[in-house]
């Protein structure tokens, strides 16, 4: 959280991948939506937002995560011939993106800058129980920050229901 601290939400997050577009809403655990933002292209909207979360880094922050984590990277994908366990994607800007398989279940998502410095790692765990669905993400980034969600439930939903409306 902004200022070093820590707290838990739940969150609802709508991302629609042909547009890129993103819907997140925060939530205390009693129901009280602290954020309710939206990003696309690029650009960030705050709906609504207690003071703390509205700062323009957090929000920038919290969608460049969200992203990270539900979105196709952006970039050429290389595919590594003889080793269906390992993605990499090289961007314009000279970023990178690997995907890794881990042995025993889950991957390893890592995001390099140009200097081919480490800047994002998320790890996700796999349930066994469930179809390929993550029930345990954490997300490090090279700034003192960690990121762990727990999947609660997930569904599909049509881009049309007007989920991005504001």
């Amino acid at each position: 959280m902004p200022g070093g601290g820590r707290e838990d939400l739940t969150s609802v997050t709508v991302v629609d991948p042909g547009t890129r577009r993103v819907r997140v809403v925060l939530l205390s655990i009693e129901g009280t939506i602290l954020f309710d933002g939206v990003s696309a292209e690029g650009e960030h909207r705050i709906l609504r937002s207690v003071k703390r979360l509205s700062d323009p880094r957090f929000v920038a922050g919290l969608f460049r995560d969200v992203e990270f984590l539900n979105l196709a990277p952006k970039g050429t994908l290389d595919v590594q011939r003889g080793n269906t366990n390992h993605c990499t994607w090289h961007d314009t800007g000279g970023w990178i993106t690997e995907v890794t398989d881990l042995p025993g279940g889950g991957r390893v998502m890592r995001r390099f800058n140009p200097k081919r410095e480490e800047t994002m790692q998320a790890r996700l765990s796999m349930d066994s129980g469930r179809e390929a669905a993550s029930t345990h993400l954490r997300v490090q980034e090279r700034r003192p920050y960690t990121l762990d969600l727990n999947l609660v439930s997930f569904e599909f939903v049509d881009s049309t229901q007007g989920l991005f409306d504001y």
